[in-house]
């Protein structure tokens, strides 16, 4: 597509991706303490952003980096939800976990 709209292109990787996306306020989730951490027995801890390994992990990143285009000024196709459009700018997003 850039090649024939003869448009820049460029890609990236984000590292740690899912660590970046906070949890809804009404997702609550509590893992046990890792190994090497022991403030009492008992003691689970809440998520307050998502973790690697988490089933909803990647929806959680999604629904984060469209706020933050749609912040930019990007809308998002309505025919392809991994796409977002300015009138300068196109964005194609792919989640891999």
């Amino acid at each position: 597509l850039a090649s024939k709209l003869q448009l820049k292109s460029a890609q990236c990787d984000i590292t740690a991706a899912f660590v970046h996306a906070p949890l809804p306020p009404e997702e609550e989730i509590f893992v046990a303490q890792p190994r090497g951490l022991n403030r009492g027995s008992n003691l689970v801890l809440r998520l307050n952003k998502s973790l690697y390994g988490l089933k909803q992990a990647p929806r959680h990143f999604f629904s984060y980096l469209g706020d933050r285009l749609q912040s930019y000024g990007l809308t998002p196709s309505e025919h392809d939800p991994c796409l977002f459009l300015s009138r300068d700018l196109i964005v194609v997003v792919y989640v891999d976990d």
